[in-house]
């Protein structure tokens, strides 16, 4: 098959995704890396950008705490052929159905049966999938029982893009993914390492649930103590909100701190969405 041309996008939304300001972050990276790391990839919208402007890394390895994240990038990465056969009939199913709120809502039904099962093949990545493209804006939301929750977004029409998944899959062949704590994801040296976890909340509330557990200022307390183990070995830069209170400044007194405007896309309230401050966080 001739090789694509086309530059890899992310094949999933994920709340908080970095592809519009992509550009920014990659312009705070050194010009040359030989080993990437990403232990909370999401969408991966930094990942394709990173595997397309340095083409020739030694080490690249990717990891999530949310399983079925993980999953869609490995058989993403090594069954491509067959997950594509398996999002044609979907694709077909869901396009040619006379309700199509009832089906988004059996199939959803039948994902939830899978994570109960702890079952992870192939049929509910395609579900993963199929219902990025057909929820309430591609929010990935869990209840305290570990479903999947998000509401139907009333899509008229389902079209995956087959020749990005290509090329995604391409990309892909270089790089290890794991599943887990982020701790385990970490390098030991030599490493350029982005880094975006969940978000603290601007304000008490709006926090997402993307795993039963939280992530809350213990966490990014302790995300802060593992950045310090690697600091003088690695170069990271992390990402977070502005939360205005100065709870980053304190946090990482002594590092190189940015602010910078991103779009927010996916809000309760349609006033809420626009431009805001995030800021980026390097050691260099």
């Amino acid at each position: 098959m001739k090789e694509s041309n086309k530059l890899a996008q992310p094949f999933f939304k994920w709340v908080g995704g970095k592809r519009q300001i992509a550009d920014i972050i990659l312009d705070e990276f050194p010009s040359e890396i030989e080993n990437y790391y990403e232990p909370f990839v999401g969408g991966g919208a930094m990942l394709f950008r990173v595997l397309q402007e340095y083409p020739n890394l030694d080490r690249v390895l990717i990891n999530d705490s949310n399983s079925d994240v993980v999953w869609a990038y490995s058989y993403v990465r090594d069954t491509i052929d067959k997950l594509i056969e398996e999002l044609k009939v979907i694709e077909k199913e869901y396009n040619s159905s006379d309700d199509k709120q009832v089906f988004y809502y059996k199939r959803r039904t039948e994902f939830n049966e899978l994570i109960r099962e702890d079952k992870h093949d192939l049929y509910r990545t395609v579900l993963f999938l199929f219902l990025n493209k057909t929820c309430f804006n591609g929010m990935y939301r869990v209840n305290r029982h570990g479903n999947f929750n998000t509401p139907y977004n009333y899509t008229k029409e389902v079209k995956f893009d087959y020749e990005n998944l290509r090329v995604c899959s391409n990309l892909l062949q270089k790089v290890n993914i794991t599943y887990g704590d982020y701790s385990f994801a970490m390098p030991k040296e030599n490493a350029m390492v982005y880094l975006d976890p969940p978000y603290r909340p601007l304000n008490g509330g709006g926090e997402i649930g993307y795993t039963v557990n939280g992530f809350n200022d213990e966490e990014q307390v302790r995300l802060r103590d593992n950045i310090d183990k690697i600091k003088y070995t690695c170069k990271v830069v992390l990402s977070n909100s502005d939360t205005k209170d100065g709870f980053f400044d304190e946090l990482y007194k002594g590092y190189n701190i940015q602010r910078i405007q991103a779009r927010r896309n996916i809000n309760r309230d349609g006033n809420g969405r626009g431009k805001i401050d995030e800021l980026l966080i390097k050691n260099f």
